[in-house]
C-alpha cells in the first residue's frame, strides 16, 4: 500500500517529480482576514526521506516532510511541524499553486498564491 501511495504521488506531480526538485514562486500573500498583499515568497519541493515523508517542502525557515495525495489533476502535499500544518496544492496542467500554513501561535493562517515549475 505504501509503495502504491508513493507511486500515485509521483504520477500526480509529473512533470515536477521527475526532476531533482522544483521551485514555487508566490506573488500574493493573504494573512488571516487582512487584504492580500504582493510578495516574493519562494518554496521548493524535492524527493524526501521515504516513509511518511515522501517529499519535502523547503523554505528559508525550515524543511517540512510531507505526504502526497491527489486526483491526477491536483496534487496535495501536506506536513506537520512544530511551527504548524503546511499544505501545498498544485494544478498539474498549469502549475498554479497555493501554499497555506496554519500556525499554532494565535492560531493564525497565511496563504500564498503563485505557481510552481521544474528547476534544472
Amino acid at each position: 500500500m505504501k509503495k502504491l501511495r508513493y507511486l500515485v504521488g509521483i504520477l500526480l506531480l509529473i512533470p515536477f517529480a521527475t526532476q531533482a526538485g522544483s521551485l514555487c514562486t508566490f506573488t500574493t500573500e493573504c494573512y488571516e482576514d487582512e487584504p492580500c498583499q504582493p510578495t516574493e515568497f519562494q518554496l521548493g519541493f524535492r524527493a524526501g526521506t521515504g516513509g511518511p515523508n515522501e517529499m519535502e517542502l523547503v523554505s528559508d525557515a525550515e524543511t517540512i516532510g510531507v505526504a502526497v495525495g491527489g486526483t491526477g489533476e491536483f496534487a496535495y502535499l501536506a506536513g506537520l511541524t512544530s511551527t504548524g500544518f503546511h499544505v501545498l496544492t498544485l494544478t498539474r496542467s498549469t502549475g498554479a499553486a497555493r501554499y497555506t500554513n496554519h500556525i499554532g501561535a494565535g492560531p493564525q493562517t497565511v496563504s500564498y498564491l503563485g505557481s510552481c515549475e521544474v528547476t534544472e
